[in-house]
């Protein structure tokens, strides 16, 4: 009896044995089932994670790309601008390197010119003041000369006077041309009054020597209107006359001693022309230099002395 409950006993142990191992075998197929079930879910979900990243690779390689080639693209733009910059600068450089050389040379020039200045200036001082004195020297001279000349022109027309061979009549003609009236009443005489009066000479019988006389009397004393117009009504009346080219000379000779240049060269020119074989040439030509040098025609005045 015990036996049999041993047996029992120990083979009630078996079936629970082996049903416990048919449970844990169950329970493992249970689990193995379930657990296969998650992992495909979990491998899915991995799967589409995986699938997101790569698609966020790709996009942040694109990125990535973008960014590479805006920056080759700007750092070649930065180097083209650098280059540009630097050859500029060296353009500049070279520039202002030119220029400065340049304004060297011009202070250089200048520098010589304004030295060149000074030495042309003082040599212009000295040459201005060599003429001067030379000029001054030169005046004297011709005061010199005209004085001599006048000496000499008085002295002849004295001898030409006194060799004469007639008288004059000291009483004053009653022409207005030879009266003692003031300057003014004389200029107030028309042409045709002066006409009259030569007419009235002739007629009275005045010869060329007594109008001549009468003429150089009033130049002697000053009286240069009234003898202006003698020696003018002896040309007129007396063509021809050996004393016209005398009375020529003293017309110019008057005008010059009025200080009125112009008119005396043009009568000391009526001189030379019309009378090229008389006397009074050379004296015309004379006084016609000094009368330029008068006038400031300082050119023409050594050209004709």
């Amino acid at each position: 009896m015990n036996k049999k409950n041993r047996v029992s006993q120990k083979a009630r142990f078996l079936n629970g044995v082996l049903a416990m191992k048919l449970t844990v075998l169950i329970a493992s197929v249970c689990l193995t089932v379930l657990s296969g079930c998650a992992l495909q879910q979990d491998l899915i979900g991995l799967n589409d994670r995986v699938i997101a990243l790569e698609e966020r690779n790709r996009d942040l390689e694109r990125r990535e790309a973008t960014s590479k080639r805006e920056s080759v693209q700007l750092q070649s733009r930065i180097e083209n601008y650098s280059k540009i910059n630097d050859e500029k600068a060296q353009k500049l450089r070279s520039q202002s390197a030119e220029l400065q050389a340049m304004f060297d040379g011009f202070r250089e020039e200048i520098q010589g010119l304004s030295g060149k200045l000074e030495e042309t200036d003082h040599l212009i001082r000295q040459k201005i003041k060599t003429l001067e004195d030379s000029g001054k020297s030169t005046e004297n001279q011709l005061k010199e000369l005209e004085q001599k000349l006048e000496q000499n022109l008085n002295a002849r027309a004295g001898r030409s006077d006194s060799g004469m061979s007639y008288q004059v009549d000291p009483t004053p003609v009653s022409d207005p041309i030879y009266s003692k009236g003031s300057s003014r009443d004389r200029a107030r005489t028309s042409d045709s009054a002066r006409a009259d009066t030569r007419k009235s000479q002739v007629a009275n019988g005045l010869s060329e020597n007594e109008l001549y006389a009468l003429a150089k009397q009033a130049f002697d004393r000053g009286e240069f209107q009234t003898a202006r117009e003698g020696f003018q009504t002896l040309i007129t009346t007396y063509p021809k006359s050996r004393r016209a080219d005398n009375a020529q000379f003293w017309i110019g000779e008057i005008y010059y001693r009025e200080r009125r240049y112009e008119e005396a060269i043009l009568e000391y020119q009526e001189v030379i022309e019309k009378y090229p074989n008389g006397n009074k040439v050379k004296a015309a030509l004379l006084k016609q230099g000094f009368a330029f040098f008068n006038l400031g025609d300082k050119p023409n005045a050594r050209l004709i002395l």
